[in-house]
């Protein structure tokens, strides 16, 4: 979602930075073969150093590690993120950090107070309302300066069926209400007239 959202400000204009701090699940696409933002932390490599340059496809970016294994990794030390963050701030419009869980990881808890700034991912039908009130809680208690909701992986039609109202709409040229009172042979026909009348038109 991060490198996604990097994409489209991208195709906006905005320079962009995205720095992997989720440890839990590592994204090869983050990879460049540079220091991470665990060796910046640990004093083992500027904040310059361990900016990827952006690519056609990829935005500016940051791995949690250097390393090139897959192995979990736990950021220890933030005390040089905020300089770092700062710096990064004067070479990009947007600098985004791709956070491990917020209640699987004492790493995301810390990184919210440093960054300020959260937008929380809420997966339709894998989170439950508990974890959500949470989530909630936990933000209260970190009172970070602005929190933004996202939830991701909705489907449009069998979850909230918002889209499948609204296209039975546009095919039919009738309300909805209307259109379920119709048998479903005329509400065929209907639909395949105005196809081909927009096909024609």
């Amino acid at each position: 979602l991060v490198l996604e959202l990097a994409a489209t400000l991208r195709t906006l204009g905005y320079s962009v930075l995205a720095v992997e701090a989720n440890g839990f699940a590592r994204d090869a696409r983050y990879a460049s073969g540079r220091p991470g933002l665990a060796e910046l932390l640990a004093g083992g490599a500027g904040a310059d150093e361990v900016v990827a340059e952006a690519t056609p496809t990829l935005p500016a970016r940051v791995a949690v590690d250097g390393r090139p294994t897959g192995d979990r990794v736990a950021i220890e030390n933030l005390s040089r993120l905020p300089q770092a963050l700062a710096h990064w701030a004067h070479e990009a419009d947007f600098v985004l950090v791709d956070m491990p869980p917020l209640l699987a990881s004492a790493d995301a808890e810390l990184l919210v107070r440093s960054l300020g700034q959260v937008l929380l991912v809420v997966q339709a039908g894998a989170v439950t309302r508990g974890e959500v009130k949470r989530a909630t809680r936990l933000l209260h208690t970190l009172d970070p300066a602005a929190v933004g909701l996202v939830v991701n992986r909705i489907e449009p039609f069998r979850g909230g069926g918002y889209l499948h109202d609204l296209m039975l709409e546009t095919v039919s040229g009738r309300a909805l209400g209307a259109v379920f009172t119709l048998p479903r042979w005329r509400l065929a026909l209907q639909s395949l007239f105005v196809r081909r009348s927009k096909a024609r038109g």
